[in-house]
């Protein structure tokens, strides 16, 4: 984690499950403190099924779908080709990522 080597971050955002992680983040304590540690309690006694959209029918079906286990399981291949194309996406991003606008934001947000 990058707590343990004493980086802090001022502000977290994020989408979907990245959102859900942000939003627990920020309601845990202030920039300064460590907080990731308390993360994975908070996630054990959380009712995940309060994420689901939709009525009874969706819980069935993913009831169902965790129940075939195969489905969830990945070959050697399909796991190096989901890292690759995770790396290739975080790659476009970085290379497209406005590191001075970021530098400015990340100023003003320390000054107040």
């Amino acid at each position: 984690m990058l707590e343990s080597l004493g980086i802090r971050f001022l502000g977290v955002g994020g989408t979907s499950a990245g959102a859900v992680n942000a939003a627990m983040l920020s309601g845990l304590g202030t920039p300064a403190e460590a907080k990731s540690h308390r993360t994975p309690e908070l996630l054990a006694e959380l009712d995940m099924y309060s994420f689901v959209d939709g009525d009874e029918d969706a819980r069935d079906i993913i009831d169902a779908r965790i129940s075939d286990s195969k489905s969830f399981k990945l070959t050697p291949e399909a796991k190096v080709d989901l890292f690759a194309r995770g790396a290739s996406a975080a790659t476009i991003f970085l290379r497209g990522f406005d590191w001075a606008a970021y530098k400015v934001t990340r100023a003003e947000m320390q000054r107040t």
